[in-house]
């Protein structure tokens, strides 16, 4: 690959990237707009988590236009933090909002602290390692912890005869599908930080990342979207 063409596809990596965090935040003001409103609890989840995503996400990449060398070495402090943000946020919307049986959201409580301690660990003593030296324990956990939610989820309310939860199928799905590909692009990730890969394939990884990035925030603004805008008046869920 020439650097031409190289170069013209980090743009284009680029301009995507900024599409879909494009859809980060308006899935968030469109939220936000609406609880303003009415207050609703699937709602307020939603708005957490991509005004969480997309605040950590703004604040790195001011650190990498700015100081660029400092912000690749916090790279291991960033996606831990992300990792405890991600378990809090989708912790409240599969746990408190998208309620299940007793039993399970005890198990899922637990797990869920017992993996933000783990975090919190990692956390303090991450300053011992560098960029390489780096495993991704926190984003393995983050993202199995969101894949067992969100399938646990899909599995109880096709088990369920109310037609409430069943609607909600297809957004539990997709984290389902979003966070299993996340988990499996993690473990690639770290392979090639540990390997000698070259950069071709390091770059195809990222973009096919991108892309599914893209196309779950679409899908995740376009659900939004029809929540608010439905005719039916909008309760407490």
């Amino acid at each position: 690959m020439s650097d031409e063409k190289f170069y013209f596809l980090v743009g284009i990596c680029k301009g995507i990237t900024y599409i879909l965090r494009f859809f980060q935040l308006a899935g968030f003001l469109t939220a936000l707009y609406s609880l303003l409103k009415v207050p609703n609890k699937l709602l307020t989840a939603l708005a957490l988590f991509l005004g969480t995503e997309f605040i950590l996400w703004l604040i790195n990449h001011i650190l990498l236009f700015h100081v660029p060398n400092e912000a690749i070495a916090e790279i291991p402090t960033y996606n831990v933090v992300t990792a405890i943000i991600r378990i809090i946020t989708l912790s409240y919307l599969f746990i408190f909002v998208l309620k299940q049986s007793k039993v399970l959201t005890v198990f899922f409580t637990c797990l869920a602290v017992a993996g933000i301690f783990y975090n919190v660990f990692d956390l303090l003593n991450i300053r011992d390692r560098n960029v390489l030296e780096y495993v991704r324990y926190s984003e393995y956990f983050s993202n199995f912890f969101i894949c067992l939610l969100s399938l646990n989820y899909t599995l109880y309310a096709l088990l369920s005869d109310k037609i409430r939860k069943m609607k909600l199928i297809p957004l539990s799905l997709l984290f389902f599908c979003y966070f299993t590909i996340k988990l499996i692009y993690t473990t690639f990730t770290n392979f090639f930080m540990n390997q000698a890969i070259q950069s071709q394939d390091v770059f195809i990884a990222m973009l096919s990342s991108i892309i599914f990035d893209f196309a779950f925030y679409l899908l995740l603004l376009i659900f939004i979207v029809k929540k608010v805008c439905s005719k039916k008046k909008i309760t407490t869920y």
